[in-house]
């Protein structure tokens, strides 16, 4: 145990101080932050008061009475898209347009309101018709269709408003972040097993003391531990921006006032939870893979060159949600499921009597791959070592 300890300091101390490490960090997390930060700082002088603006009507019940008063003071402009950004108002308003154009949008239904005509019966229900038509949209049985109604009676109504600008920017901040941890740890953690071949040492690791087990768990524990790394600094460079100027307002909200097609009865920090397990999930997916092609592989250059096409790939590709089970499999990825929609997917798994959301699917895909992965690399890693000694006995 205490050489494993010794020999996966060493591994970190590889991939730590590496240059080509160090240099992508800064640069990836530089790039997030800087990007991150630009939302802020070259916004409109009327917007730099966000956090006071946005705060005069929390904690209010998002009921008929403050329908009525959003919708008399978008009277005023004409319309709600014209309500000037220093209104106590704008923030409804702006989610009052997401929903009602979302829904007034869709193929199939109809029923758009003009403003006298809203009330907190028909925004609501405007709300219902949406998910319906999404569950439909997605091919759900009559069973997951049961199990999200039943999901949806345990949200609590009226809402409770609470501005939604600080967790609405933050969950869409995964979907760049993500793209960037892939990219970054395909790169840092491919040339793990790849550089044992290229400086002809993976024989020296075969002859050694702890060759053919600890090394390799080494190896393995190192790389793991260091994409983790690296998916937090990269997450923390986009997130914290967003804490600087909003701190944690608006957390305690439902999630629907940030995500308002979803069922789920989450705040929006138990949301914004999910979403930070999966990631860091699926940054331990992406070492795991990294790993194991640049084993079978024998070259850093082309294991992180294949990861970087099969992300770009992914940001592209689609499959229509009529084909159900290629759809959802193909959703099921860290770009889609960490995505930035209205709605969540609402595809369940079927277990027996158990249902698993695309969130609990995603997390127990990604770490049950993640392990059968780092498994198949100890038994490559050990057949190939293996049959390299055997070709220099010879």
């Amino acid at each position: 145990m205490n050489n494993l300890g010794v020999l996966l300091k060493y591994e970190l101390k590889k991939l730590i101080v590496n240059k080509v490490t160090i240099l992508s960090l800064i640069v990836g997390a530089g790039f997030l932050f800087g990007i991150t930060m630009a939302q802020y700082l070259l916004i409109s002088p009327n917007d730099k008061y966000i956090a006071k603006r946005d705060s005069v009507l929390d904690g209010r019940p998002f009921d008929e009475m403050l329908i009525k008063e959003v919708t008399e003071t978008a009277v005023e402009f004409d319309r709600l898209d014209q309500i000037p950004a220093d209104n106590p108002c704008y923030q409804i308003a702006s989610y009052m347009i997401r929903l009602l154009g979302t829904y007034m949008s869709v193929d199939g239904i109809t029923g758009a309101y003009s403003l006298q005509e809203l009330t907190e019966g028909k925004v609501y229900q405007t709300r219902i018709d949406m998910i319906e038509y999404f569950l439909e949209y997605f091919c759900l049985s009559d069973a997951e269709k049961d199990y999200w109604y039943q999901e949806e009676n345990k949200v609590e109504k009226p809402f409770i408003w609470c501005a939604n600008h600080g967790p609405w920017a933050m969950r869409s901040s995964f979907a760049l972040t993500t793209v960037m941890s892939i990219m970054m740890i395909g790169i840092c953690t491919a040339g793990i097993f790849a550089s044992e071949y290229g400086y002809r040492t993976q024989d020296l690791i075969l002859c050694s003391k702890e060759g053919k087990g600890t090394v390799i768990i080494a190896k393995l524990l190192g790389g793991e531990i260091f994409s983790i790394l690296v998916g937090t600094i990269l997450l923390l460079s986009a997130q914290l921006p967003h804490l600087i100027f909003n701190g944690v307002h608006g957390l305690g909200a439902p999630c629907q006032i940030v995500v308002p097609f979803t069922s789920y009865p989450f705040t929006a920090l138990q949301l914004l939870g999910a979403c930070t397990l999966l990631y860091l999930l699926s940054a331990l997916l992406t070492g795991a893979i990294s790993m194991i092609l640049s084993c079978t592989l024998k070259n850093g250059a082309v294991a992180s060159g294949v990861i970087c096409i099969v992300v770009m790939m992914d940001m592209f590709l689609s499959i229509p949600a009529e084909f159900r089970v290629a759809a959802q499999i193909r959703y099921l990825t860290p770009v889609q499921v960490l995505n930035s929609s209205s709605i969540t997917d609402p595809r369940l798994l079927r277990i027996g009597n158990l249902f698993l959301t695309s969130y609990q699917t995603a997390g127990v895909v990604y770490f049950s791959l993640a392990a059968l992965l780092c498994l198949g690399n100890v038994y490559i890693c050990k057949r190939k070592f293996s049959c390299s000694g055997k070709e220099i006995k010879e």
